[in-house]
């Protein structure tokens, strides 16, 4: 795996072997961001069910401001910032996404990724949870999932203004008002 652009751009991280985790493929993450944009200076990005870091390390490297990176098992993230040498950019969390959402400090993101695996349904426990207190007002939200997971038009306040498919990996995207976004996507 590889970071796709900005200042890291080309720069490898690595991947665990096996099934444990699954990284957001370069295909996935190149698209996501065409679809955001390819300049993040200043903003704060929360990545949940973070992995090897993927999604964070793209953030920083096209000028985010801090990543606070959130899984369960957090080492690959954590040796991958070492060896891209950004960890002073970078907050690790080694909880469940659920545990973090509860005892997180009151910090609005601007971009929150969530990409847990794809057999784990998160509209109760994660999506029920985020609101103004943890979106910014124009932040988004996006959940990477299998084609065979739906995930629902509203959830509390945020509202899923967009959706894109790459084979079975399906993009969704939320924001508080998806009014906000309709010029910008």
């Amino acid at each position: 795996m590889r970071i796709i652009s900005g200042s890291l751009r080309g720069r490898r991280i690595r991947s665990p072997r096996g099934n444990n985790i699954r990284p957001t493929s370069d295909k996935v993450r190149e698209a996501y961001f065409n679809i955001l944009g390819q300049y993040f200076d200043g903003v704060s990005v929360l990545d949940l069910f973070c992995g090897t870091g993927a999604i964070g390390f793209e953030f920083l490297s096209r000028g985010a401001k801090r990543v606070f990176f959130v899984d369960t098992s957090i080492s690959f993230a954590k040796k991958n910032a070492d060896l891209l040498n950004i960890t002073d950019r970078c907050r690790f969390f080694n909880m469940s996404a659920e545990e973090f959402l509860k005892k997180r400090d009151k910090i609005i993101f601007d971009y929150i990724y969530v990409d847990p695996p794809y057999r784990y349904v998160i509209v109760n426990n994660i999506l029920s949870r985020v609101d103004e207190e943890l979106l910014s007002e124009k932040g988004i939200l996006t959940v990477e999932h299998s084609l065979k997971v739906q995930y629902p038009d509203r959830v509390g306040r945020l509202y899923l203004f967009k959706q894109r498919r790459f084979g079975d990996t399906v993009l969704s995207f939320y924001s508080l008002d998806a009014s906000n976004f309709e010029e910008r996507l």
